[in-house]
């Protein structure tokens, strides 16, 4: 993770031979807590446990379509263009590019719940 800052070039090289896939599994959790934590800040602690369930399952299975999407559209993309990667070499960097916006959906919520709507330009 620290080489993605330090050194991008070099480390998404890395990444993109496809070696520790492993990687993925804790960056998708890491995902797919997030939706959970957003249904939870959308709805509220008190709302009915099936619109939170019903809420958090659109927004994952909306991330996983996504993401399998856009994985296979790069890997469709590369090939007809020439490239000889594969879905191997597009899964890692792709999963590690979701973490600035995951870090910066959990700065929003954590916002939203410091200053909740409705807001106003008044200092009172």
């Amino acid at each position: 993770m620290i080489g993605v800052v330090q050194t991008p070039y070099e480390t998404y090289r890395r990444l993109a031979k496809g070696e520790h896939l492993l990687q993925i599994l804790p960056l998708l959790l890491v995902c797919i807590g997030y939706f959970g934590w957003s249904s939870l800040v959308h709805h509220g602690i008190t709302a009915h446990p099936y619109l939170l369930t019903f809420s958090f399952g659109k927004l994952v299975a909306g991330f996983i379509v996504t993401y399998m999407l856009v994985v296979v559209s790069l890997v469709g993309v590369g090939r007809a263009i020439g490239g000889v990667g594969g879905i191997r070499t597009i899964l890692l960097p792709w999963t590690y590019s979701l973490v600035p916006t995951i870090v910066w959906f959990f700065a929003t919520s954590a916002m939203a719940l410091l200053f909740p709507p409705p807001r106003t330009v008044s200092i009172l």
